[in-house]
C-alpha cells in the first residue's frame, strides 16, 4: 500500500516546533572561521582583510570568502588599491550587501551596486562580476573609501560619472531604479511591493516583509471590495514556494513575479503581480506598445480570450487591437485617452469617457512588462513589443499550475530551458520537479497539499516574435512565441517566463530567472 502524505499548516508547524529532545551528551568545538560573501551580484576578486593585520583573502567566482578569525571582527574591503570600505561581521556566515556598506540608504545602495557593475562589466544587467577587471578608478568626490566618495559625489541631475580603465561612464537615476528594483534584498528594501490583478478582475497589492517572513495584501473592486489581510509565510520549496500561516494562501514569489492563491468564504482566488518601481515612472517611462495576453476580458458584456496590441501614446491617446483566441476569432480595435493616477498606474478609458483597465507597469533595462486588470473582469500579463532573442533564452524557475476542478489545482515546480532552432523558432522543455494536489476549502478558509508524482518533460517548438493580421492591419507580436496551442512571453530583462495553453483554463507556467535571495 502507497501512503499518501497530506500537508497542512499544522504539519508545517511541527516541522518548526519539534526539533528538540533527545538525550545523550555532546561536545562543542570551536569553529575558528569566518565565512561570507560579498554581494551586488556576485562580485569575484575582493579583497577582504582583518582590519588592522595582514590577513587577506579574495572572493571566489559566487562572492564567498573565508577568513581563519572568529566573530565579531571588522574586516576592509578592497577593489585592487582601491578601499571599498569596511564592515563589522558580527556572525559566523555573513553576508555583505551595498545596503551594508551603505548603512541602509537604499538610494547609496543603488548608486553602489549600479557602480559596481559599470566598472566591472561595462553593463548593469549581468550577474557576475569580476573587480580584477578594474585596473583604474577616477572618481572626483572627497573620501578615502569608494562608499566614502559616493556619498560625498555631487550629484548633477542624479548622475554620477566616473573613469575606469581611461574609459568614462556615466550612471544615471534610472540605472539606479534598475539595480534596486532587481535586486531590493541587496539594496535595503524592507518591503518589497508587488502589484497586478485577481483572475476575477479585482486590483490586488502585495507587501513582501522577507526578513520578518510576512506578506499583506489588499484588494480592490467588484468582487472583494477592500478585502486585505497580512500572514506569516513558511517556506516549502526553494525559497520560492510560501504558505500563509493560516493555511489560507500560497504564494509563489521571485524577483520577476508573484502568484498567489487566496482562499476565503467568497471563494478561490488566484493572482499575478509584478514588482514595482523603486522611483515613479513618467508618461516618457510607458508611452510604449505593449502585446498582452489576457483572459476572460469584458468588452461590452462578452468575455474573450484574447492577444491584444496596445499603444500608450505621449499625449495620453491609446490604440489597442485585440485578436480573440476564442472559436469566434473576432478581430477588434478601440482609441482613446489614458492617464496615470497617484499609484503610478495607468488607466485606461472607452469611448464613454469609462475607465475600463488598469495597467500596472514595470520598467525594465531595455522593455517594460504589464499586468493587465479589467476593471469589469479579466487580467491579463505583457511585454513591451520588443522581439525575443537568445538573450532571452536562460533557465527559469516556474509554477505550473493545472486546474483540475474550481476546487482543486495541481502545482509543480520546475526548471525550463530554451534554444534556438532557427532565426524563427524556439525550442522548450519544462522539467518538473516536485508536483501536489492543492485543494481549496472556502468554507473553512483552508488549502491543503498532498505530494504527488511529477509529470513527463513538456517539449514545445515556437514561432517567435510572429505577425498576425487584426483588422487588416499586421500587428507584429513581438516579445510573445506562439505554436498551435501554447503562448509564451520570455524575458531575460526583467527575468519572466509564462507560457499557457490557448486555452487559458488549461494547464500553463508562469515564473523567472531570479529568486528572492
Amino acid at each position: 500500500m502507497i501512503k499518501i502524505k497530506y500537508l497542512t499548516l499544522s504539519i508545517v508547524g511541527a516541522a518548526f516546533i519539534g526539533c528538540g529532545g533527545g538525550g545523550g551528551t555532546t561536545s562543542t568545538t570551536i569553529d575558528k572561521t569566518v565565512t561570507g560573501s560579498v554581494e551586488a551580484s556576485y562580485l569575484k576578486n575582493v579583497k577582504v582583510c582583518v582590519k588592522d593585520s595582514e590577513i587577506c583573502t579574495l572572493t571566489d567566482s559566487q562572492g564567498k570568502f573565508k577568513l581563519p578569525v572568529e566573530y565579531p571582527i571588522a574586516v576592509d574591503l578592497y577593489i585592487g588599491e582601491n578601499k571599498l570600505g569596511s564592515v563589522d561581521i558580527t556572525s559566523r556566515d555573513f553576508e555583505i550587501t551595498p545596503s551594508i556598506l551603505a548603512d541602509a540608504n537604499v538610494s547609496l545602495s543603488g548608486y553602489l551596486g549600479a557602480f559596481l557593475h559599470f566598472a566591472s562589466t561595462g553593463k548593469l544587467n549581468t550577474t557576475y562580476c569580476d573587480m580584477n577587471n578594474i585596473k583604474n578608478l577616477e572618481l572626483n568626490a572627497n573620501g578615502n573609501t569608494i562608499i566614502e566618495k559616493l556619498k560625498n559625489y555631487s550629484y548633477k541631475d542624479g548622475n554620477l560619472t566616473f573613469r575606469v580603465n581611461d574609459k568614462n561612464y556615466t550612471i544615471t537615476f534610472n540605472d539606479v531604479d534598475y539595480y534596486i528594483t532587481s535586486n531590493p534584498l541587496k539594496a535595503g528594501i524592507k518591503d518589497i511591493e508587488y502589484g497586478g490583478a485577481a483572475t476575477v478582475g479585482d486590483y490586488v497589492n502585495f507587501n513582501l516583509d522577507y526578513h520578518n517572513k510576512k506578506i499583506a495584501f489588499k484588494f480592490r473592486g467588484k468582487v472583494l471590495n477592500n478585502y486585505q489581510k497580512s500572514v506569516g509565510i513558511y517556506d516549502l520549496y526553494k525559497n520560492m514556494f510560501f504558505i500563509g500561516d493560516d493555511a489560507s494562501s500560497f504564494f509563489f514569489v521571485t524577483r520577476g513575479i508573484m502568484v498567489s492563491k487566496i482562499v476565503n468564504s467568497k471563494g478561490s482566488f488566484d493572482t499575478i503581480t509584478i514588482p514595482s518601481n523603486y522611483r515613479k515612472l513618467t508618461v516618457n517611462d510607458i508611452s510604449k506598445t505593449y502585446n498582452v495576453m489576457v483572459k476572460g476580458l469584458n468588452l461590452n458584456n462578452d468575455y474573450y480570450n484574447a492577444f491584444v496590441n496596445i499603444t500608450l501614446n505621449p499625449d495620453k491617446t491609446y490604440l489597442m487591437f485585440v485578436k480573440t483566441l476564442d472559436n469566434n476569432n473576432l478581430a477588434l480595435s478601440f482609441t482613446g485617452k489614458w492617464e496615470l493616477d497617484n499609484e503610478n498606474r495607468v488607466v485606461v478609458y472607452n469611448n464613454n469617457n469609462e475607465p475600463f483597465l488598469y495597467l500596472k507597469i514595470k520598467k525594465g533595462y531595455y522593455k517594460n512588462i504589464l499586468v493587465l486588470d479589467g476593471i469589469n473582469g479579466g487580467f491579463g500579463l505583457g511585454v513591451e513589443a520588443k522581439d525575443i532573442t537568445k538573450n532571452d533564452l536562460k533557465t527559469y524557475y516556474y509554477l505550473n499550475i493545472q486546474p483540475i476542478n474550481s476546487q482543486t489545482t495541481k502545482v509543480c515546480f520546475g526548471y525550463s530551458t530554451e534554444k534556438m532552432v532557427d532565426t524563427n523558432k524556439i525550442e522548450i522543455k519544462e522539467t518538473d520537479q516536485k508536483c501536489m494536489i492543492a485543494r481549496s476549502y472556502t468554507s473553512q478558509g483552508v488549502i491543503t497539499f498532498e505530494q504527488v508524482p511529477v509529470s513527463s518533460q513538456r517539449v514545445y517548438v515556437q514561432t517567435i516574435n510572429p505577425t498576425f493580421n487584426i483588422n487588416g492591419q499586421d500587428i507584429k507580436l513581438s516579445g510573445i512565441a506562439v505554436d498551435n496551442n501554447q503562448i509564451s512571453i520570455i524575458d531575460g530583462d526583467n527575468g519572466l517566463y509564462i507560457n499557457y495553453s490557448f486555452d487559458l483554463n488549461k494547464s500553463g507556467s508562469i515564473g523567472s530567472d531570479r529568486g528572492l535571495n
